[in-house]
C-alpha cells in the first residue's frame, strides 16, 4: 500500500451506477453495476442505448447523474421525470439492494407506464393509420 492509501487519499470509493437503457419502443431496462471510478460513468454516458444514468452512494443517496445518447428517443419531460423519480422506483430499489448485497451486477425491466410511452404512439403509425 502506498502513502496515499495509508492516508486514505488514494482509496477508491465504492458507488452504485444505475443505467437506464433503451431497448426499443416502450422497453427500458435498468442495469446496475458496482463501480469505483469515473470509467464506468464515461462508458455509460457514451453507450448508444443509454437514456440516463444515476450514480448512488452505497447508502442510496444520489451522487451524480447524466444523460446518454438515447435520451433523445424520449420526450424531455419524460427524461426529467425519469431522473427525478427513478431513485424511488421499486425496480431501481431492487437493483440497488442487489448491489448492496454484494452482487457486482443487477438488472431489471423498468415499468415505463408512469413516465409515458417512451416513443410509442408518437407521430403517424407505421401502418399509415392513426391509432
Amino acid at each position: 500500500m502506498g502513502l496515499l492509501g495509508i492516508l486514505g487519499l488514494g482509496a477508491k470509493v465504492n458507488r452504485h451506477l444505475v443505467v437506464v437503457t433503451f431497448e426499443g419502443p416502450g422497453r427500458l431496462r435498468l442495469n446496475g453495476n458496482r463501480s469505483t471510478g469515473k470509467r464506468a460513468k464515461k462508458g455509460a454516458a457514451a453507450h448508444e442505448q443509454t437514456v440516463a444514468w444515476i450514480e448512488f452512494a452505497t447508502d442510496g443517496g444520489r451522487v451524480d447523474q447524466g444523460l446518454g445518447p438515447a435520451a433523445g428517443r424520449l420526450g424531455s419531460e419524460e427524461v426529467q421525470a425519469l431522473l427525478r423519480d427513478l431513485p424511488t422506483d421499486p425496480a431501481c430499489r431492487a437493483v440497488l439492494q442487489g448491489l448492496a448485497g454484494g452482487r457486482e451486477h443487477s438488472s431489471k425491466v423498468l415499468d415505463f407506464a408512469k413516465w409515458g410511452n417512451f416513443g410509442v404512439g408518437r407521430g403517424p403509425a407505421a401502418s399509415g393509420r392513426d391509432e
